[in-house]
């Protein structure tokens, strides 16, 4: 809601107290709908490598839950948004992030 209101900073703040939290409880798809959420986020504020950074650990948060292929649908999604406003032509390994 804090970034539908444009409060960006704020949401970036609450996704990234979120994160840890939903790790904690042990839900990966949770964690990783915020990760997506983060990148949605970034990609909105320019921030086209943290954009891919929070795909790539939404992926990596999505692997170890159960298979949802909506969510990955939706995180392989961010990353080719990632990698067209990059205007990266190489494969995503080709960017430097690091989950």
């Amino acid at each position: 809601m804090a970034h539908d209101s444009a409060h960006d900073e704020l949401a970036v703040k609450h996704l990234t107290r979120a994160l840890p939290l939903a790790r904690v409880s042990g839900d990966a798809p949770l964690a990783a709908n915020i990760a997506a959420s983060a990148s949605h986020l970034a990609l909105h504020t320019n921030d086209v490598p943290g954009a891919a950074r929070w795909a790539k650990t939404g992926l990596h948060l999505a692997a170890q839950g159960p298979r949802i292929p909506a969510l990955t649908a939706r995180l392989h999604t961010m990353t080719a948004r990632a990698l067209a406003a990059a205007a990266q032509h190489s494969p995503p390994s080709a960017l430097s992030t690091k989950p």
